[in-house]
């Protein structure tokens, strides 16, 4: 505990986990003491109430730590969980399972070709590990002798997959290489739709930050339950202003005083700053990554959208001579989400999965939604607009 005296008024602040910036591995986060909001229920309810299911969400939203947290579940690490709600206060068995587990956004930014070889040279690795010898021969087919062969001897099997549009994503401007990379992935999920028919997978995730919806994947696994808007994802990654009050009030109490503000002062700047993201139009999120980096610094910045911002995203934009104010209450129907594709792009639709934009409100028109659209908070529409100027 540490007592600091200034303005004439005595702050006492508790002991401060140490911040996770840049980590995404739920196992050091916990074994070397940072601090991790428990995500934990809502993981629990998604593995209790299916099993085939897609998210998209912004970059940097918690996508990649929820795909590491099912992998430690999955693979029976319970030990890693005491004291989280999963492990306290929820009957999960903890049996372990084969876990395949694939990233792509590293090491997949290539040609049609190449996206192939780097799928075949991980299953070549998991082969390796779990002492299966796989054939020379096309991804497909490893991927089929890969898992028949695990759910046979160990049960059937976990797949989880990151960012699975990066390789689309990287060549969207170039829309013949963006369409073979889609077709790459489409045999890759059609092989995992007849693993899934034939009854070897146990769980399957897949995330990124796009759905393209008229993507073959799509239509292989036209089984998977889409959460992007669902009501059982809406607090999933983000961090809520409950959350943010519990897990970081040492901080608010701490940077508060570094402002010479009061908690509710600084509550109120940080939710406009950082906070606004929303699925429902009620739920209300802030994006861990700014959260976390406004801690550490003290000070109002940009830090989500200066890191990694896609070039294109602002040179389409101003190509198509669009201005920011363009971006604020746009009204969007139900069908709006599902019409992405890589032959044809939308502004409003890519700026939406990539964050940013988001569900400012809905209103019902009779039964049928209509959703406004816009900038989610000061950090995303400052930045973005000064990308534009300059």
């Amino acid at each position: 505990m540490t007592r600091l005296f200034l303005f004439g008024y005595l702050f006492i602040f508790t002991d401060m986990k140490k911040l996770p910036i840049g980590l995404q591995n739920f196992k050091e986060i916990i074994e070397r003491g940072y601090l991790y909001v428990d995500k934990t229920r809502q993981v629990f309810d998604l593995i209790d109430r299916g099993k085939l299911y897609f998210l998209s969400r912004p970059r940097r939203f918690g996508k990649s730590m929820l795909i590491s947290i099912l992998t430690y579940i999955f693979e029976g690490k319970k030990e890693l969980f005491e004291g989280l709600y999963i492990a306290e206060n929820t009957d999960y068995n903890w049996k372990a399972y084969p876990v395949l587990r694939f990233n792509f956004r590293y090491g997949y930014k290539c040609e049609p070709d190449r996206l192939e070889a780097a799928i075949s040279y991980d299953l070549q690795a998991y082969g390796q590990k779990f002492g299966i010898k796989l054939p020379d021969t096309i991804f497909s087919i490893q991927l089929n002798t890969l898992v028949e062969q695990l759910s046979d001897k160990q049960g059937r099997v976990v797949i989880l997959i990151d960012e699975y549009d990066k390789p689309i994503i990287d060549f969207i401007m170039d829309t013949e290489k963006a369409k073979a990379n889609s077709d790459v992935l489409g045999s890759f999920f059609a092989a995992i739709r007849g693993l899934e028919a034939e009854g070897h997978i146990h769980f399957l995730l897949v995330t990124g930050v796009s759905k393209f919806g008229k993507m073959s994947m799509f239509s292989e696994l036209n089984s998977l339950n889409d959460l992007t808007l669902s009501p059982e994802a809406l607090n999933l990654t983000g961090i809520t202003d409950d959350e943010l009050a519990v897990y970081f009030d040492s901080y608010i109490q701490s940077t508060a005083a570094h402002f010479n503000m009061t908690k509710e002062e600084l509550l109120k700047s940080m939710s406009s700053w950082y906070g606004g993201y929303s699925y429902d139009g009620e739920t209300k999120l802030y994006n861990p990554s700014s959260i976390m980096s406004f801690f550490a610094q003290k000070r109002f910045g940009s830090f989500w959208f200066a890191v990694g911002t896609p070039t294109f995203l602002v040179e389409a934009t101003r190509n198509k001579s669009i201005a920011p104010k363009d971006f604020e209450q746009v009204e969007v129907g139900n069908t709006f989400f599902n019409e992405f594709s890589v032959e044809e792009f939308d502004m409003v639709g890519l700026l939406f999965q990539a964050g940013y934009l988001t569900i400012n409100r809905i209103e019902y028109h009779g039964i049928e939604p209509h959703y406004f659209l816009d900038y989610p908070n000061k950090e995303v529409r400052v930045g973005f607009t000064n990308n534009l100027l300059e």
